[in-house]
């Protein structure tokens, strides 16, 4: 059976507040000097998700006669959320993050974030873009380190929610 919770107040706030025009989410860039290797990035996704259950659920479909919104955490995502994308030069990079945070995410569908790895020839970069309706920036930061613990190799030691 699939674990269902009410939206917070604050939570349906941010749902109101975004538009297919003007998205409303969270958004970390990171530079690495390196270049990453996508699929242990996708498993340090997954791992993350573990440790902050928000990061694994949708928005359950509306029906009629709903009075609130809620959340479904979901055993696995139902979309991707780790996407990938060359980029020649920095106004390739550029290009790509303007078009991958100009997108709505669709919370009808989990995780309630995306990741982009933009390799670029001297280094890659790695957006996040997290829906402010199921977190607050602490907690799309606290999702961040736990990527990248679980990336290296290292014990997330405090986990927690992303709230």
């Amino acid at each position: 059976m699939t674990s269902r919770f009410s939206f917070s107040v604050t939570d349906e706030l941010f749902l109101h507040l975004e538009s297919a025009d003007e998205p409303f989410g969270l958004q970390l860039d990171i530079r690495f000097s390196g270049h990453l290797d996508e699929q242990k990035l996708e498993a340090a996704a997954f791992a993350a998700m573990q440790t902050h259950p928000l990061a694994s659920v949708r928005m359950r479909p509306e029906r009629s006669g709903d009075q609130h919104y809620e959340w479904e955490l979901m055993e696995r995502p139902d979309e991707d959320p780790v996407l990938a994308q060359e980029c020649a030069d920095d106004a390739a990079v550029d290009a790509a993050r303007d078009s991958f945070y100009s997108r709505r995410l669709m919370l009808e569908s989990a995780p309630p974030f995306r990741l982009l790895l933009a390799r670029h020839p001297e280094g890659d970069w790695l957006f996040l873009k997290m829906s402010h309706a199921a977190t607050a920036a602490a907690g799309a930061y606290r999702f961040l380190q736990s990527l990248l613990r679980q990336y290296a190799g290292l014990d997330d030691a405090k986990p927690s929610d992303m709230d």
